[in-house]
């Protein structure tokens, strides 16, 4: 595998992980893009192919779906404890 893929894979992980866990958006919305993205790397990754074997770039693939999993889970696991510390919150606010 080349230099510049490696280089250009790990950069897209880390802006999909980092759009997860850091655009203050609903998560939805960062589903739908992150989707979109990542289903335009892969078209691209399977047109362009690089001198890429189809074992390289099935670990690419996998990679970008094992990214998409965790970033998803961090993101849903955020909104939830966002949304349960404003129900403590209201709550807390209630009782005075």
């Amino acid at each position: 595998m080349g230099v510049g893929v490696r280089v250009g894979y790990c950069a897209s992980n880390t802006i999909l992980f980092v759009f997860y866990v850091y655009i203050p958006i609903r998560l939805i919305y960062k589903l739908i893009i992150v989707v979109v993205v990542t289903v335009a790397e892969i078209a691209l990754l399977l047109v362009i192919r690089n001198g890429l074997g189809e074992t390289e770039q099935s670990a690419l693939i996998i990679g970008l779906m094992a990214t998409n999993l965790i970033g998803f889970t961090l993101a849903r696991s955020s909104e939830i404890m966002k949304r349960r510390r404003y129900i403590a919150t209201v709550r807390e606010a209630e009782m005075r």
